[in-house]
């Protein structure tokens, strides 16, 4: 009975692995706003001119996530990994961070969820997928689906 349940653990674990592995990533709609962020708070942004790369800035503003890009050097994997003192230290340089455009205040034009709806629609009308990567993180993954 020992040897069965040796042999039957592991089998399905590996079953477990395996389905898991099949499902489709969750999309941009299931990441939630980043923590002290409400859907009505008030914002205002210019939304008229939003390219992708913007879109991406204002994104990884509202939920709190950083983007990774397709590419890490070593340098700033190995900032990451030291928490970031490297950066702070100066020995690692690392890419200037963009403004979102998002200014938060009572009378603003917009909401913060109308906002979100917006930048996901923008997304999904260029075929991008949001993927999180774990707590921190999101990955784009641009879609093969037309």
């Amino acid at each position: 009975m020992r040897k069965l349940l040796m042999l039957l653990v592991p089998a399905l674990l590996l079953i477990a692995f395996g389905i898991n592995s099949g499902q489709r990533p969750a999309e941009a709609r299931n990441i939630p706003l980043r923590a002290g962020l409400s859907r009505s708070d008030r914002i205002t942004v210019d939304i008229s001119q939003t390219n992708l790369a913007q879109a991406l800035v204002m994104y990884a503003e509202l939920t709190g996530r950083t983007q990774l890009p397709k590419t890490n050097s070593i340098s700033q994997q190995l900032d990451g990994f030291f928490g970031g003192y490297l950066s702070r230290w100066h020995f690692v340089r690392l890419p200037p961070r963009v403004s979102s455009g998002i200014e938060y205040h009572r009378d603003g034009l917009f909401t913060v969820g109308e906002l979100k709806e917006h930048v996901e629609s923008l997304f999904a009308a260029n075929r991008l997928i949001i993927v999180p990567e774990g707590k921190k993180n999101f990955r784009v993954i641009r879609s093969s689906e037309h």
